[in-house]
This record gives structure tokens, C-alpha cells and sequence, in this order.
């Protein structure tokens, strides 16, 4: 696209000040620009990719940059370079380095690390596009470069390394990364944790699948208990992350293999998201849901403690970006409505947060009939007391006490906080509520979902 505007503006016959040609120096400094429309270029193009040079030809004319079209294959080894990127750069330039041959130094890598951050690309006249025409770019209106960077990162990283990887990057927060459109925190996920839960194999696996604060750690707490007869032991001596991991996280990575048959996960991600072996498997699903209101309120107050989040800002604020599914895992309609059609007959238990909160003894029951785990009442009432709020909010195995208060600072607000049906009546004025009530309600129009 942009080597199209140059060509038909006729850039190549302007002057900079100072009567410099500039595409001459465009041409000298091996400057490629880059978009959307990027495959326009390939057709005068020799290409290395990833690493690979093509032979029988010069490179007389040619940019550091150029490139042929990725495969399908190579496009899914760039997606996993590109979140790799977001997460850790200098874990990214080793990753590239060895790939590559480069056999970079720590000292070059922290060296191509310390130039390519966002504050030296942005005086960089070779990567900011302050050579292109104001006409064509007016930079007076907003800097090309401007908080976060997308695909310019590239140009600067790859020329240190010798060699060319394209892929499309895409970065937002530096708590955050995108993977296939949702926003993942960096602190909990990876792209090798991802590229792991995508190639794990499923079998007898128990998933419960929620949206973000909608009683995940109760279901971390009750799940165990219900498959192993209502033995407390493992709640009480191993931290919920690791008895009941979360699909596609770095801990789930390093603790899936030592749980005991069958294994008790618990996710966050959409239907579509899940690994191809889940679908052929015989695992089971119970999907929990939760009052949307209660659902943001709980997600602002979790924001507010959890350093490795952005700070959630006003509550007005936070409601707009939670309508926009400008929050992590994108939006609650989207994901309820993505378990709501699925394939998977009576491999799957739906069930409310409200439900289970009303009567904990009848959710259990369910799970226990839907489980055939053929739970004894002794053993439900036992379950029924432990998993109370009250004893869990004092159960250090699960109320994230064991993490370091620099990632969630308790004083802030605990994690677990009320634990109750309604709070949202505490924080919504009529007017956030009716707007709120009528984007959800639009949104969710032909489903059948209610909340006690």
C-alpha cells in the first residue's frame, strides 16, 4: 500500500531541505516500507525467510527487508514469535538468535534490547517515518510512533540480527499480549504455555470453563473434592493453581503431568479456543456463569490489586471497557455465547454462580451425579462446610495469600472479597445500570440465560 502512495504521489522526485534526493536516501539506507498491502512488493523481490537464503541470484537493489509470502506453516511459527516478542524481548532476540546462527552475546542481545525500546525507535529517523512527506503523514496530527508499537519493532530487531523472520506483530499493554484476539496477561501466560495447551492431549479430563470471576477458585476448591470422595488433604496442603491448573498458563505447563486421573483443570478460554484433542476426547465440561454486574464489579476490585494488570481507572471507566471486551479473555457475551453452541451433548453441565451460592449441597449433588463420582451425603456436608466462603477465605492454599503482594497487594482489596449474589446494586448508579442492563440484554437477545 505505502510503496503504492509513493510511487503514484511521485516521491521519489522530492526534495528534503537541504536538497537531499529522498529516495535516494531511502534507497541507499535499505528502507522498506511495509503495511497491510505488503504482498505488492514481493513480486521484485528476492527473499531470505527465516534465515534461509534463496540462491542463483544477487541482492543488487534489494532491502533488508524483503521478504516472500509465508506458508501456512511458516504463519503459525511467526504467530508464536510474535507473543513470544510481546512477553520477553530478550527471551524473543535468544529465540531469534539461535534460530537464526546469529549466536548473539548477552552483550549484543541487551545491546539490540536497550535500542529497540519505544523511547530510541521514536528518535530513530530510520524507524519513526519521519522521512515520509507531512502530506502523506502528518505527524503533527499524531506521531507514527505513539505508545505502543506494532510492526516497526521488526525493521530494528531483524537488520541486528542478519536475517529475516516476517511476521505480523501485534502489541498492546506490556502486562498484556493478544492471542487470537483476546487479551492474555503476560505474568500467567506464554506462547510456549499456549502452544503447550494447544498440543495437550485430552482424555478423562475434567475442565470447568468460566469468564474471568465467575467463581473459578470456588470451582478450584469443590472440584477436587468431588472426584477424590470428599478427601480434604490435597485443599489443604497444595495451592489451587496446582491441584486444578489453568488451561493454557505457564504453571499448567510444569503440573498437568503429576495430577492424579482424572486430571481437575480449570479455563478461561472461548469454546473455539480449546485443542483439537478436547473435542474427540472424553473429557467433561461444567461451565459456571455468572450475573455479568457481579461478574465487572468483581474484575474492577481484582484490577485494582492485581499489580500485573492495568489499573482499572474509574468504574465508569472500566464499565466501558468491560462492554467493549476491552478487558482480558474480550467480551462476557462472547464467550458465554460460545459455550452455549457447542457440540458437546451431555459432556457438559451448565450451572450459575447464583445457583450454587443458594444451595451449595444441590450444586454438589449435580456435579457428583454428572461426575459419577456417587458422592455419600457425609461426604457432601463435609465438602459443603469446607468450601463455605468463610473457610476459605482463611485457607491460605487458596486464597492467593502465597502470592507476593507486589503481584496482588491484599490491602488494596482481598481476592476473596464478598463472595455474594448482588453487590453490583453497591456500586451501579440507575444510569450505569439501565446502559449496562441494555447492551447485555442486546447483545444476548435469543438466549436463554437468567440469573436467580
Amino acid at each position: 500500500m505505502y510503496r503504492g502512495l509513493f510511487e503514484a504521489t511521485g516521491i521519489g522526485n522530492r526534495k528534503r531541505k537541504g536538497g537531499q534526493d529522498r529516495q535516494g536516501l531511502m534507497t541507499r539506507q535499505g528502507i522498506l516500507i511495509q503495511g497491510p498491502g505488503a504482498e505488492e512488493q514481493v513480486e521484485n523481490q528476492e527473499p531470505r525467510v527465516q534465515g534461509k537464503h534463496t540462491g542463483g541470484r544477487g541482492t543488487e537493489g534489494r532491502g533488508i527487508g524483503d521478504v516472500e509470502k509465508p506458508t501456512h506453516a511458516e504463519t503459525k511459527a511467526e504467530t508464536q514469535a510474535r507473543t513470544d516478542t510481546d512477553r520477553d524481548l530478550r527471551g524473543a532476540l535468544r529465540r531469534f538468535s539461535s534460530f537464526l546462527g546469529s549466536n548473539l552475546s548477552e552483550e549484543a542481545i541487551e545491546r539490540i534490547a536497550a535500542h529497540c525500546c519505544l523511547k530510541n525507535m521514536k528518535t530513530n529517523c530510520m524507524s519513526n517515518y519521519s522521512l515520509v512527506p507531512q502530506d502523506l503523514m502528518d505527524s503533527d496530527k499524531s506521531p507514527f510512533l505513539r505508545k505502543d508499537t506494532e510492526s516497526r519493532v521488526r525493521d530494528v530487531i531483524f537488520p541486528s540480527l542478519s536475517g529475516i523472520f516476517c511476521f505480523h506483530m501485534t502489541t498492546c499493554s506490556d502486562k498484556y499480549f493478544l492471542h487470537h484476539g483476546l487479551l492474555l496477561p503476560s505474568e500467567t501466560h506464554s506462547a510456549h504455555s499456549l502452544k503447550f495447551a494447544q498440543d495437550y492431549q485430552f482424555h478423562d479430563e475434567i475442565l470447568t470453563v468460566t469468564y474471568p470471576k465467575s467463581g473459578t477458585t470456588w470451582m478450584q476448591e469443590i472440584l477436587p473434592l468431588v472426584l477424590n470422595g470428599g478427601d480434604l488433604t490435597p485443599v489443604q496442603t497444595i495451592p489451587n493453581w496446582e491441584r486444578a491448573p489453568w488451561l493454557g498458563t505457564i504453571k499448567m505447563a510444569l503440573v498437568s503431568e503429576h495430577l492424579p486421573s482424572p486430571r481437575a483443570l480449570v479455563s478461561h478460554l472461548p469454546y473455539h479456543l480449546l485443542p483439537r484433542s478436547f473435542h474427540t476426547s472424553k473429557a467433561k465440561v461444567i461451565y459456571v456463569t455468572r450475573n455479568p454486574k457481579d461478574v465487572m464489579v468483581s474484575s474492577f476490585h481484582f484490577h485494582k490489586m492485581a499489580s500485573f494488570l492495568d489499573d482499572p481507572g474509574t468504574f465508569q471507566e472500566f464499565m466501558d471497557k468491560f462492554l467493549e471486551g476491552e478487558v482480558i479473555f474480550g467480551k462476557w457475551t462472547e464467550h458465554v455465547k460460545s459455550w452455549r453452541h457447542n457440540e458437546l451433548g451431555d459432556r457438559i453441565l451448565y450451572i450459575t454462580y447464583e445457583e450454587m451460592v443458594q444451595d451449595l449441597r444441590g450444586a454438589l449433588r449435580r456435579f457428583s451425579s454428572f461426575l459419577g463420582s456417587n458422592l455419600s451425603e457425609e461426604a457432601i456436608e463435609r465438602i459443603a462446610a469446607h468450601c463455605c466462603f468463610k473457610n476459605m477465605k482463611t485457607n491460605c492454599m487458596s486464597n492467593y495469600s502465597l502470592v507476593p503482594q507486589d503481584l496482588m497487594d491484599s490491602d488494596k482489596s482481598p481476592f476473596l472479597r464478598k463472595g455474594v449474589v448482588g453487590d453490583w446494586k453497591n456500586h451501579f448508579s440507575p444510569e450505569q445500570e439501565a446502559r449496562f442492563s441494555a447492551v447485555i440484554d442486546a447483545e444476548m437477545e435469543g438466549e436463554a440465560c437468567s440469573f436467580p
